[in-house]
């Protein structure tokens, strides 16, 4: 469960994303075949801003910013739908020969589903990296008040903001209460920096929210014949993110770090070079 690594938001030199609900640039620029970031369950494709920005000028990055995220849409939450509506947008908007896909934490997942996708309908996928995701397993979806404090203790992890008292503001929280009361409650009682509110947060966890009971009721189905990297933080669970169980060749490196201080200093620097030279080793095939 993830939303947007604080490292990777600085906005210098990368191209703002807006609030498309579809596939975005992050940087256009360069003559490299594009590479194609899948969002965290957060939703936004500007978690990968960092990375693209050092990955250097020569090579164009886009994501997609998910049906929900600021753009009045209803959230999917159904894995399937989620991956179809991608490959669709990428076939049509995107046509090439062959793809490079990358996704952290639940965008790995979406990656491998969409490259199944892509190699089904006559594309090649020459490099497919997976950042700290987890092989999906089918999961009952946990009580509303677990899946907030999972959603802000993330989101403030992700955003590098600090929120002393939102322990206490949770505690405090009545067990079924419903998340735009849920959070009306957290603001009242001091559990939010002042710069975040409800509302915002309310949009933000709908998307959150049917990601998460999407990724919970996804497995997959079928192997992948092709190859893969896997990118897992030292801190995570080996077992989880068994790609191999699931993929005839994958190639799994391990950083220093859990799954957000992997977007930080030189473990990031590792992150950054062997991104690089999986795209390099993909060659320029379009």
């Amino acid at each position: 469960m993830s939303t947007e690594p604080a490292v990777s938001t600085e906005r210098a030199g990368v191209e703002e994303i807006p609030p498309s609900g579809q596939l975005v640039a992050i940087t256009d620029a360069g003559r490299r075949p594009p590479l194609y970031c899948l969002h965290p369950i957060s939703g936004s494709a500007f978690v990968y801003a960092g990375l693209a920005r050092s990955l250097g000028p020569d090579q164009p990055v886009s994501g997609f910013d998910a049906p929900g995220l600021d753009d009045g849409r209803e959230p999917i939450g159904r894995f399937d739908e989620l991956c179809a509506l991608y490959t669709e947008e990428l076939l049509r908007t995107a046509p090439a020969a062959s793809y490079r896909l990358l996704g952290w934490s639940m965008g790995g997942t979406l990656a491998f589903d969409i490259a199944q996708r892509l190699v089904a309908a006559g594309a090649r996928v020459p490099s497919l990296i997976l950042i700290d995701a987890s092989v999906p397993e089918i999961w009952p979806l946990p009580a509303e008040p677990e899946m907030i404090a999972m959603f802000l203790s993330d989101l403030l992890q992700l955003s590098g903001i600090s929120a002393p008292g939102l322990d206490r503001a949770l505690a405090a929280m009545a067990p079924e209460v419903p998340p735009e009361v849920a959070f009306a409650e957290i603001e009242r009682l001091g559990g939010l920096p002042e710069e975040i509110e409800a509302d915002f947060l309310l949009e933000r966890y709908r998307v959150f929210r049917a990601h998460l009971g999407g990724m919970y009721r996804h497995r997959i189905d079928r192997p992948y014949d092709g190859a893969l990297i896997s990118i897992r933080a030292a801190a995570s669970e080996p077992e989880s993110m068994r790609w191999d169980t699931v993929a005839k060749a994958v190639t799994e490196h391990v950083l220093p770090g859990d799954h957000h201080s992997i977007w930080q200093g030189q473990s990031f620097a590792s992150l950054v070079r062997l991104v690089r030279e999986s795209l390099d080793a993909a060659g320029e095939d379009r």
